[in-house]
């Protein structure tokens, strides 16, 4: 076999490995966009950062996807760690419910939440509202402000750095293959 002939042979395998490695990475990227697609906190009541004159008889989160049966919790605490839910998490589609005791102290109560979507992720965080019996309720911040507190989508930066990754790896595949067809076999004696 001639030179050019083992070069060949080297860059298939080459651009084999190469080409495989960019389509797993594509793949990866594409997958990781899809599942980050789990229930996200799309409103709740009481609602991030609203102060509420009378005391809320439940907690209610809405999510932007169905939630499954098991594994959710919802916890809501005074500034002593007192807890103030009761009873069972009432799930109905998209939307979790936990009933709670009667507040009892002004000030600010953490509503935290874990709660799993019915394709299995995990979406857990929390959020503040406030107790101040005798004053004007005040308006809740947009969906969107309390949608920003779920913890573990892929949002952001997160994206770009895949993006990124997909860019630098799609680059570096160009430049193996253009260092492959570079390369000169080295002749035997």
């Amino acid at each position: 076999m001639s030179q050019s002939g083992s070069v060949l042979t080297l860059r298939t395998p080459v651009l084999r490995l190469m080409a495989l490695a960019s389509f797993c990475l594509f793949a990866t990227v594409l997958g990781t966009g899809a599942a980050s697609a789990h229930a996200e906190l799309e409103s709740a009541n009481p609602a991030k950062g609203q102060v509420v004159s009378s005391s809320p008889a439940h907690v209610t989160l809405s999510f932007g996807e169905k939630i499954g049966d098991v594994g959710n919790g919802i916890v809501v605490t005074d500034a002593t760690g007192k807890r103030f839910d009761q009873g069972t998490v009432v799930i109905k589609s998209t939307t979790a419910s936990a009933k709670l005791k009667s507040l009892t102290t002004k000030g600010p109560y953490t509503v935290a939440y874990r709660i799993v979507s019915a394709d299995g992720h995990v979406v857990s965080s929390s959020y503040s509202f406030t107790f101040q019996p005798g004053t004007q309720t005040s308006s809740p911040t947009s969906a969107n402000d309390t949608a920003g507190q779920t913890a573990g989508s892929t949002t952001g930066p997160s994206r770009v750095v895949l993006l990124g990754v997909l860019i630098g790896a799609l680059a570096g595949g160009v430049s193996g293959v253009f260092i492959a067809r570079r390369r000169k076999p080295t002749s035997s004696p």
